[in-house]
């Protein structure tokens, strides 16, 4: 796409080159106040966050394991004679796609960004204003996907647990605090129901127990993904509502 771009800013040029101009010149400044100097320092200090997780990730490591994996998974010995080793060995195949993945769309966003910036000096030599902040706005688009790439991957990395990578079973129950409580246990649900979905996991109820007048009495449901688990394993013990009167 971007070189679309490249080359119909070549040929406008081309068609351009003999009329007189009516451009204006000035610096760039996206909608929100960005402007080229300050993308380029966001944009070198992502390529450095990007540098220091792809020594980390190892993503040459990761080729190799997920290449020996696939060949293991690719005969119907393991599926016959040890169906649980070859869910795990599928569980970590998948992992490793994820992550390669996920490596693979950071450097293209930096990329991008690199480009889109290139593009636009080349149209500020030209005194396209509207031209370089229409590709300023791309630029800051690429930057910002990495940045929130780059912080969720970092985040995941703090994730460590022997299953944090795993689905969560929550359960949730009013206890004896009567209908209050059974409205509040209800409450819970919503909101962790809401948070998963927004998360992007998807959830499965399980068992509920509706309240007698309002609310449940116990809900059990399984919000399954990737990280889940590590992200509510802390989500444990009493959770009450204190009313102001």
């Amino acid at each position: 796409q971007q070189h679309h771009k490249l080359l119909r800013y070549i040929a406008s040029r081309a068609g351009e080159a003999a009329a007189p101009s009516s451009k204006h010149t000035g610096s760039p400044v996206s909608a929100d106040g960005e402007t080229a100097s300050s993308l380029k320092r966001r944009a070198e200090a992502a390529r450095v966050r990007l540098d220091a997780v792809i020594k980390v990730a190892e993503p040459a490591a990761l080729k190799q394991e997920l290449g020996a994996l696939e060949a293991d998974a690719s005969g119907g010995a393991v599926w016959e004679h040890d169906p649980a080793r070859a869910q795990a060995l599928m569980s970590r195949v998948d992992a490793l796609r994820s992550e390669l993945e996920s490596l693979q769309r950071f450097q293209s966003h930096l990329d991008d960004c690199a480009f889109a910036l290139e593009l636009m000096e080349a149209y500020e030599v030209d005194g396209d204003a509207a031209g370089a902040t229409g590709v300023l706005k791309e630029a800051v688009a690429s930057v910002v996907a990495l940045e929130q790439g780059l912080d969720s991957w970092e985040e995941r990395r703090l994730l460590s647990g022997p299953y944090d990578a795993r689905s969560a079973r929550v359960s949730i129950s009013a206890g004896a605090g009567g209908e209050d409580a059974q409205d509040w246990a209800e409450i819970l649900e919503r909101m962790y129901t809401r948070w998963a979905n927004t998360s992007g996991f998807s959830v499965r109820p399980v068992d509920r127990s509706v309240g007698d007048g309002a609310g449940i009495k116990s809900s059990e449901i399984l919000i399954e993904g990737r990280y889940a688990y590590g992200y509510l394993r802390s989500e444990k013990g009493t959770h009450r509502l204190v009313r102001n009167s």
